[in-house]
Order: structure tokens, then C-alpha cells, then sequence
């Protein structure tokens, strides 16, 4: 077989892989379970695993902050993802490899991201990292060029990326590490403190998923399991959209008090352009329900959702591997070609 081109998304929450003619191939949840150091789960399986709490088995959440917290598991997930795609026979290697990587990241996080594709299973031929926020851009079609200005947020799970683009470039970015992961642990603790009752991270982001909103225009409720803290026994309890809010409006608050400092570190005459222009939302957890008019609010600025959900930074990988006048975004990583 001949060589192909693979895309890599590896974020905090979902880890994702493409390929040259379809943009998704599969998409996991980063987390692996161990017995020992045997790997027996992964993705849904390991976050199933992790809330029965089976004595003896250890879950590990490879990715944290963006980048790799346990390279072996990382790479045993990445191993994973690809002989799922292969059917036990694919072989994978002597490929190409496009990764999306965090902005402003370090030399030693780019060395772990490359450790973590390029193991003894894959043997890449080539790999190019791709700035994160650019494939975001390319992705979702809204690469400013000539004078045009726009601010570009990218809010993940654990981290949260905000670049301002002009020119086809990426002239200021942050990394800040809160995402949607915060605004599970805003709503956990809300309802803890009004109602003496404690829900897991997974019923948190349920609650968020389903009836959460950064302005509670309409009233909803939904029951939920959790542990009553004056009995320590578990329980079922009706929360509301306006309980879920308060816990969410602290977090929102939060990001944007980061947003304001990112811009208020530009130049004046910058940062009066920036004001003028658009601010583009993506990441999983932009699609909070009305996050959109909550900052077009509070910035006074135009806020648009990117096309493209959560697949929005490999689209413009692929956009990037099939487009010779793009892929002087990618830089390319010298790793040896093994046969």
C-alpha cells in the first residue's frame, strides 16, 4: 500500500484521527484504563470503567493541558485509534502525519507531541505540526488576509486558545489553562453550595450539555443522580436552568477577564483594530448555549461560531496537506524513514 496522509487533533478531552479523502475517521476520549500495565479499556469504555471505581484498575488521562501527560499511554491510545482504522492488518507505517499543536507551545511539549506519534508501531515518514489556531482558521474559512483583522478563540476542554490573525498570520496568542472542564466544575460546585447536594464531573457536563446556557432566557429542569452531603447516601434531584447558570456565569466570567487581558497587552493602535473586528468561537465547548451573545455583551464585538463543530482544526489540516499554496503553514519535523 501506498503512502497516505493522516490527521491528528489531540486535545484534553477527545483525541481525533482523520485521513486523506475523509477528514474523520474516528474520534476517542482521552482516557485508558489499566490493569497493571496491561491496557483493558479505552475512551468510553475506560470513562465507564472509572465510574463503577473497580478496585485494582487505574485510569490514566494521557493528554493534559493540550499536550502529553503520560507518553506511554498516549502512544498505546494512539496504537489504539490506528489499528481500530485497520482492521488488525492496516498498515500504518511510512506515512504522513498532519497534528494540530497548541499555540505558544514549548520545545519539550512539540519533542513529547512527536514521541507520542512517531512510536515503534507507527515509524512515520513524515510529520508537520500545524499551529492550532491556524488550522481553526483554514478550517472554518476565516484566515483574515490584507488589513482585515480578527480575533480567534478556540475554548477546549482543559485549555483555552485566543490568537489575533491579520494577514494570513498569527500576530499575538495565549494559552490559558481552563476550558470546558471549568465550566463542569462551576456547576458542580454551584449546586453543591445551594442545594447540599454533589454531582460527578459526568452528570456536571450533562447539565451543561442539556440545559446550561450563559443567559437562562427560558426555564428548564432535569433530574439527576448525585450524593446528598447531609445524608451521604445517594439521591436524585430536579436542577434547574437558572442553578446551572450560576455555576456557569463564574467560569464565563473567568475567561472573559482573560479575554480583556489578552487584548489589553496589545499596542493601542492594535487593540482599537482587534475591537473592531469579529471574534470567531470553536472547540467543543463553544457550543455552550448563548456563549456567543454572552461576550458579544460583554467585548462589544461581533462573535461568530465556526462551521465545522468540533472537527474544525482537521478540516484545516486537510485543507492544509491538499493546498500547496497553504502548507507553508505546516512545519515539517525531521524524523528518519524506516522501511
Amino acid at each position: 500500500m501506498g503512502a497516505e496522509i493522516f490527521y491528528l487533533d489531540i486535545g484534553s478531552h477527545t483525541i481525533k484521527l482523520g485521513k486523506e479523502g475523509h477528514t474523520m475517521l474516528k474520534q476517542e476520549n482521552n482516557r485508558i484504563a489499566y490493569d497493571g500495565t496491561i491496557p483493558i479499556g479505552y475512551g468510553k469504555d475506560a470513562i465507564d470503567m472509572e465510574g463503577k471505581m473497580i478496585p485494582g484498575i487505574e485510569i490514566i488521562t494521557p493528554v493534559e493541558n493540550g499536550v502529553p501527560g503520560n507518553l506511554e499511554a498516549l502512544q498505546n491510545l494512539l496504537r489504539h485509534l490506528y489499528e481500530e482504522q485497520g482492521a488488525r492488518r492496516f498498515l500504518l507505517r511510512g506515512h504522513t502525519y498532519y497534528a494540530a499543536i497548541p499555540c505558544d507551545v514549548s520545545q519539550v511539549e512539540e519533542k513529547a507531541i512527536l514521541s507520542a506519534i512517531d512510536n515503534s508501531h507507527i515509524r512515520a515518514r513524515k510529520i508537520l505540526f500545524v499551529n492550532k489556531l491556524i488550522a481553526d482558521a483554514i478550517g472554518g474559512g476565516v484566515l483574515p488576509r490584507g488589513d482585515r483583522f480578527c480575533l480567534l478563540v478556540d475554548i477546549g476542554h482543559d485549555t483555552t486558545e485566543m490568537g489575533v490573525l491579520h494577514d494570513g498570520q498569527i500576530l499575538y496568542s495565549k494559552r490559558i489553562f481552563s476550558g470546558g472542564g471549568r465550566f463542569n466544575d462551576g456547576i458542580t460546585e454551584s449546586i453543591l453550595q445551594q442545594m447540599d447536594f454533589l454531582v460527578s464531573p459526568k452528570e456536571a457536563s450533562y447539565l451543561k450539555k442539556e440545559i446550561g446556557s450563559a443567559q437562562p432566557y427560558s426555564q428548564r429542569s432535569i433530574v439527576v443522580t448525585g450524593i446528598d452531603t447531609n445524608t451521604g447516601l445517594p439521591a436524585e434531584r430536579e436542577i434547574d436552568t437558572l442553578s446551572v447558570h450560576i455555576g456557569l456565569v463564574s467560569v464565563l466570567n473567568e475567561l472573559l477577564h482573560e479575554i480583556e487581558a489578552f487584548l489589553r497587552t496589545m499596542p493601542t493602535d492594535f487593540y482599537e483594530r482587534v475591537k473592531g473586528s469579529d471574534l470567531f468561537l470553536c472547540g467543543g465547548s463553544s457550543h455552550l448555549s448563548e456563549i456567543s451573545l454572552f461576550l458579544e455583551d460583554a467585548l462589544h464585538m461581533s462573535v461568530s461560531l465556526l462551521d465545522g463543530g468540533n472537527q474544525t482544526a482537521l478540516q484545516g489540516l486537510e485543507k492544509i496537506a491538499s493546498n500547496e499554496r497553504l502548507r507553508g503553514y505546516a512545519k515539517s519535523v525531521k524524523v528518519p524513514f524506516y522501511e
